[in-house]
């Protein structure tokens, strides 16, 4: 396979917001996640990256927002087309409303056709700790503490056909 036809190669800031993007911490360390984005209170857009996996050890194992220049090479690889991530939804999932503040993070909330994935934020995208992702859109919103919730704790990236399949899960420990 010919990873630069397969997997276009641009630099971060003409990434799409929402693209699932490979890209290079220190090294030697490879981290999949998505471009994101955070409108503060007055109208401007910025643009961060949202770990998904593999995770930094040094940052709790767990979804993380960076800001670009955390990154090591400003080039990163688009494997938007490739990959999808999806809800491990079980039968103990279904019909149970949780807050997003009882989910840990890397939790996915769903709710009416969107899916946030709640992150650590350490007050880079607003001025809250935490923050929730909005997978589709790559929009870095908060949430209401009181806001309900149909939430998974497990879920996976999964690679074309439903090959390389990995999976994650995330415990209230976690946070």
């Amino acid at each position: 396979m010919n990873v630069e036809q397969e997997f276009p190669t641009k630099r971060f800031a003409e990434a799409d917001h929402g693209a699932l993007l490979n890209v290079m911490f220190g090294r030697s360390k490879v981290v999949r996640g998505l471009k994101a984005f955070h409108v503060g209170e007055n109208g401007e857009r910025s643009d961060f990256f949202v770990s998904i996996g593999p995770f930094l050890a040094e940052h709790g194992e767990r979804p993380v927002v960076y800001a670009p220049g955390d990154l090591s090479e400003e080039h990163v690889l688009d494997v938007t087309g490739s990959f999808r991530i999806q809800p491990s939804l079980t039968a103990g999932d279904l019909g149970v409303d949780q807050t997003s503040a009882e989910e840990p993070m890397g939790a996915l909330l769903l709710d009416e056709g969107r899916t946030y994935m709640r992150v650590a934020n350490f007050g880079r995208a607003g001025p809250h700790q935490f923050a929730y992702l909005e997978l589709a859109t790559g929009e870095i919103v908060a949430l209401g503490d009181d806001d309900s919730f149909l939430a998974t704790r497990r879920w996976r990236i999964v690679g074309p056909g439903g090959e390389g399949a990995v999976d994650f899960e995330f415990s209230a420990a976690a946070d």
